[in-house]
């Protein structure tokens, strides 16, 4: 008999990029999870283009190099110093924007 499931308290169930769809739909990512994915994602083929390893990296800007594969694999949410840190160790610059949002 499969385990059961850990209860949900509060709020939605949070989903992650490496949840498996539920009933054959795509997973549903908030858009601030789209934005992390995609960001990873960015890292990950400029860290690529250049051909530096995750241990390289994470030297150069002091993260573990598991902190590096969270957002690069999975858009996992890291703390923005490190994410600084990360595309400045690769030789560019990341920026926010706040713009108004359309009602």
């Amino acid at each position: 008999m499969p385990p059961e499931p850990e209860p949900h308290i509060g709020g939605r169930a949070k989903t992650t990029p490496t949840d498996p769809p539920r009933l054959g739909r795509p997973p549903q990512y908030t858009p601030a999870e789209k934005i992390l994915i995609s960001l990873g994602t960015r890292l990950k083929a400029l860290r690529e283009e250049q051909k530096m390893t995750v241990t390289q990296v994470a030297k150069r800007t002091g993260a573990a190099p598991q902190t590096i594969i969270q957002l690069e694999e999975k858009g996992r949410a890291v703390r923005f110093p490190v994410m600084f840190d990360i595309a400045e160790a690769l030789g560019h610059k990341l920026e926010f924007r706040i713009s108004k949002s359309e009602e």
